[in-house]
């Protein structure tokens, strides 16, 4: 997944190009979590490109865990009427709890609900990451409302971190 961004810090241009969060990358999210003061310009910078990327993936796992959800409670829906046709065709009495055993005891339902219950598992783990990044971006705010403009050492800015690429842009037009 590649994104760019452009952003303006007082007369500089920033051209950031993310590549974070493929498939096959792997992410040490405890090291994400701690502000490199050694590198706070570009922690300042690149932040709100992972912050936002980290709510992108969180709403796509709540969208997969509800897609998950709405699955097993239609299957219930279905095999319960399933059921409660097949005891009426055989003029068998039944009640809820009967159908409930039934469908409950379904292999397939079985499996729905596992995936279900393990999507939700991921879903309360990107959301515990998320609010995590969202204090270090908070942080980072406060500590970005306290610089000065001399103290940005623009020529020691890293050319990638966090995954983000940076590249300081000159103006054509003053």
């Amino acid at each position: 997944m590649k994104s760019n961004y452009t952003i303006e810090i007082g007369d500089k241009t920033i051209a950031l190009k993310f590549f974070q969060f493929e498939d096959e990358e792997d992410m040490d999210i405890d090291k994400l979590l701690v502000i490199n003061h050694a590198n706070i310009l570009a922690e300042i910078i690149t932040f709100p490109v992972i912050l936002n990327r980290f709510g992108l993936l969180l709403s796509e796992m709540e969208n997969a865990h509800s897609l998950a959800e709405l699955d097993c409670k239609v299957f219930k829906a279905k095999k319960r009427k399933e059921i409660r046709k097949k005891y009426e065709l055989r003029k068998e009495k039944f009640t809820a709890d009967i159908v409930d055993d039934d469908y409950r005891s379904d292999p397939a339902y079985k499996a729905k609900q596992m995936r279900a219950i393990n999507l939700k598992k991921k879903h309360s783990i990107m959301n515990s990451v998320y609010w995590s990044l969202k204090d270090k971006s908070d942080k980072l705010n406060k500590i970005s409302e306290k610089l000065q403009p001399g103290d940005l050492e623009w020529d020691k800015l890293a050319k990638k971190f966090n995954g983000v690429d940076i590249k300081i842009l000159t103006k054509l037009i003053e």
